[in-house]
């Protein structure tokens, strides 16, 4: 009686140990901060290995693949099977792919910006606060299309109103250069982003993007909303 006496009045002034179970669940409830594990992952996309390396290393080569499949320079044939020979040579990788990459890129970004949209609200974070994100992903789209219609835009009025297809076909042209182009800046930009991750610890991690293997964590994206200012990256 007496020891029971002891461990109630312990109980009611704070000092005596907590319950197992809700230690526990005071713990757990810091796991979205950095540095911090879960004890049990549930990886997706068949990871924490083979899974983010087959989509990292998959998805650009199913891009080149396309175009070695089918292109100008031919198509594969079944019957007869034959594969036609693609010879990249220099266009593989140019400088001019990188600028037209980034351009568009940038361009995009900057439209985003400065045209009109309506504020929003995200959903509550683990650190209670709450993002505010630009609306405006219709109007970005909308502008472009017309920016590069009217770019395109054959107005010999009023004889003729066309699309000139040569500026187009800048695509078609060099698809593998810009396709380069796009593999390497993201996976520059995507190091990047992962290694800023590390520059606190008070950085906000995603859900299940912290489980310390590093190649699933930069698959999935280590930090929750990396953003400059209000602009998300």
């Amino acid at each position: 009686k007496m020891v029971t006496t002891r461990r109630q009045a312990a109980a009611g002034s704070g000092n005596g140990d907590a319950p197992r179970g809700s230690r526990t669940k005071k713990d757990s409830s810091k796991s979205d901060v950095a540095g911090r594990h879960p004890d049990h992952v549930e990886y997706e996309f068949f990871g924490p290995i083979l899974g983010p390396i087959g989509i990292v290393v998959g998805l650009p080569a199913v891009m080149f693949g396309l175009y070695g499949f089918c292109g100008k320079h031919g198509c594969v044939s079944l019957k007869p099977f034959e594969i036609p020979e693609v010879n990249i040579g220099d266009r593989a990788i140019s400088f001019e792919g990188f600028l037209v990459y980034l351009g568009w890129i940038f361009g995009v970004a900057l439209l985003h910006l400065v045209l009109p949209s309506s504020r929003k609200l995200g959903v509550s974070l683990a650190n209670g606060k709450r993002l505010e994100y630009r609306m405006n992903g219709l109007l970005v789209y909308a502008t472009t299309l017309l920016l590069v219609y009217a770019l395109v835009a054959d107005w010999d009025w009023p004889q003729k109103i066309g699309l000139r297809a040569s500026m187009l076909g800048y695509v078609y042209d060099h698809y593998v250069e810009l396709i380069s182009a796009s593999v390497v800046c993201t996976l520059l930009f995507s190091i990047a982003l992962y290694l800023a991750s590390f520059r606190s610890k008070s950085v906000l991690c995603a859900k299940g993007g912290d489980t310390g293997s590093r190649i699933y964590d930069f698959f999935i994206g280590r930090e929750l909303n990396p953003r400059i200012g209000s602009f998300d990256l």
